[in-house]
């Protein structure tokens, strides 16, 4: 009988801090549901993902809640559901999320400095991160205009997907790579060059798939190892 209550009082516990960690979130929310109908007119989606779908928010104030959750590509916005309704959270207030696609988890963070295009408060997936390198990518969704030629039914605006990528390490900050070979071994401190370049071949690692590009970074990375 003890352990019942007790199992009961700690999943009482367990609902409250919940409870409190989402009421955190919503107070950063814009505090009206989000219209459904707000992109009826443009052909395609918004979103990485349509479908709300668990993940876990954490706050730069250090609130962690898991939740249901999509991301808006368009306007690089977070909303969370409730009650069947969704909710921005302002990206000023979020450090980091986790969703999925695909069927894998992929982190989002922001507070990313001197990538083109981006501010504070722009999230990346992390591809790779340790304390020699990172390695990004910024998934948005872009509006686009077709001219119909033939069929003036596919006349009109939709959404198209834009991925663009970003490599960055201590000497040279982020820079923006193509996922080629050549475009990937440029971002890294020129003095390694020719070790990655050869690794890279040996490999043949032409840097088409993400893991092609984070063999690269761990193979930089052990490199940096050998001079300590």
């Amino acid at each position: 009988m003890k352990n019942y209550f007790f199992i009961a009082f700690l999943l009482a516990c367990l609902a409250n801090s919940a409870t409190a960690q989402m009421v955190t979130i919503m107070n950063w929310s814009s505090g009206k549901p989000i219209a459904n109908s707000r992109y009826a007119e443009i052909v395609g989606s918004a979103f990485l993902d349509d479908e709300f779908l668990p993940g876990r928010i954490t706050l730069k104030d250090g609130t962690k809640a898991e939740v249901n959750l999509r991301f808006n590509a368009y306007n690089n916005t977070l909303e969370v559901e409730k009650d069947k309704e969704a909710y921005s959270v302002s990206s000023a207030a979020v450090a980091q999320f986790t969703t999925t696609q695909g069927g894998d988890t992929i982190l989002f963070q922001n507070n990313f400095s001197g990538i083109s295009g981006g501010t504070d408060t722009t999230f990346y997936i992390v591809r790779y991160f340790n304390e020699n390198a990172t390695y990004l990518e910024r998934y948005a969704r872009e509006i686009k205009t077709r001219d119909a030629e033939f069929n003036s039914a596919s006349k009109g605006k939709y959404f198209a997907i834009k991925r663009t990528f970003y490599i960055g390490t201590t000497e040279n900050g982020f820079k923006f790579v193509r996922k080629k070979r050549n475009s990937v071994l440029k971002a890294f401190p020129e003095k390694y060059a020719s070790d990655l370049k050869s690794y890279a071949k040996s490999n043949n690692l032409k840097c088409k798939k993400h893991s092609d590009i984070i063999k690269i970074l761990n193979f930089y990375s052990e490199l940096l190892k050998t001079e300590k």
